[in-house]
């Protein structure tokens, strides 16, 4: 359990490194409107405190393990059923940002959140689809509509006329 524990704490600060020097900078674009002053909230200031959150929770992780004693309990290990869950949410998130990319916002958020509700047990097609779509359209208007915040474009145009 303590070598898990202390490999999952350096991951954590890994992830947040690569997160606050690459694919932040990388992927969220801060336009030059004249409304961010430098040092104020603009569209990276969340995910860099996220990031930044991980990291700090990645370094107590790592000590909070460092410190135990060897001999603590025998540690379990992960079903078959559990790692095809992690698996399949990991393969889900990294389709999701890929076709995000091409197909812009809605039609990948529609998918995700299907897959996802499958992965975690929910087999009424009928039910998957009718929250997915809601979940799509609730967010893209909360956010792009109400917040004013660019959300990705993809080929699709006629979800975006709402």
């Amino acid at each position: 359990m303590r070598n898990r524990e202390i490999k999952l704490g350096i991951g954590m600060v890994a992830l947040s490194v690569l997160l606050l020097t690459w694919l932040i900078p990388s992927k969220v674009e801060i336009f030059a409107l004249g409304t961010f002053a430098e040092g104020s909230l603009g569209p990276r200031s969340f995910p860099n405190l996220i990031a930044l959150l991980i990291g700090v929770l990645g370094v107590a992780v790592f000590f909070v393990a460092w410190r135990q004693p060897m001999e603590v309990a025998e540690e379990k290990s992960l079903s078959l059923d559990a790692l095809k869950r992690v698996v399949g949410i990991l393969v889900t998130s990294a389709l999701y940002l890929w076709l995000i990319t091409m197909f812009g916002y809605m039609l990948p958020t529609f998918l995700a959140t299907i897959s996802l509700m499958y992965l975690f047990g929910e087999r009424r097609w009928w039910l998957m689809m009718l929250i997915s779509a809601v979940v799509a359209i609730s967010l893209y208007l909360i956010f792009g509509k109400v917040f004013h915040m660019l959300m990705p474009r993809g080929s699709i145009e006629f979800f975006y006329e709402l």
